[in-house]
């Protein structure tokens, strides 16, 4: 519960409430730390997602409000 309760309490640098995650490219930001990407209720994802890593110590957190929903034919490309 820790660090649930850490990761949810990181302040999103970019709010993506009402997009599709399928086509996008996230960026991790440069160095050690947290790209934190938020949607305040649920989050689609209907084809393929890039999430783009170009350096060690990287990490993404997504903050979802409720429900992720995929499709068949999406995928999440690093």
């Amino acid at each position: 519960m820790t660090a649930y309760n850490m990761l949810a309490g990181l302040a999103p640098a970019t709010i993506l409430t009402g997009q599709n995650l399928g086509g996008l490219v996230l960026t991790a930001a440069p160095g050690p730390g947290f790209s934190v990407y938020k949607y305040a209720s649920s989050a689609q994802l209907t084809g393929p997602l890039t999430l783009d890593f170009t350096g060690p110590n990287q990490d993404i957190v997504f903050q979802i409000g409720s429900t992720l929903t995929t499709a068949s034919a999406s995928s999440v490309n690093m």
